[in-house]
């Protein structure tokens, strides 16, 4: 999984740099209908400096599209595709965001529903989180 990871408001950028990027994965499972591993809780979390911190929550409430990359392909190259063990993915997701701001102890928390996507190209079924 690369991680991607920009609070903007009102046009300016607050942050942006993905190598300060912590991911952490809670409530994983084995979706039944795609066989790939998603993850009810994601967070995301920033440590702007020793003051200041960003977080973003996911909480997975529902999938909302469950697609079969092989399913918008000629037969005969899904046919090869599963032969070769591959299973492009995608899920969308619906649930709740929350992004909590603390600065100098204050904390500011925003909620509101929204939905995400997970995108699987090729035969594996665990995202893998790089946290370097």
């Amino acid at each position: 999984m690369n991680k991607v990871f920009m609070i903007a408001k009102d046009g300016e950028i607050l942050t942006d740099d993905q190598s300060i990027t912590q991911i952490t994965r809670e409530d994983t499972f084995e979706h039944p209908t795609t066989k790939k591993i998603i993850d009810n809780h994601l967070i995301y979390k920033q440590l702007v400096s020793n003051s200041e911190t960003y977080m973003i929550e996911f909480i997975r409430k529902r999938g909302i599209i469950l697609i079969s990359v092989l399913g918008k392909v000629a037969p005969l190259k899904a046919s090869i595709a599963k032969l070769l063990g591959a299973n492009p993915s995608y899920t969308r997701i619906l649930g709740e965001v929350r992004l909590t701001h603390d600065k100098e102890g204050v904390k500011t928390v925003y909620l509101h529903e929204g939905f995400w996507g997970q995108m699987f190209f090729g035969n594996n079924k665990n995202s893998i989180i790089n946290h370097n």
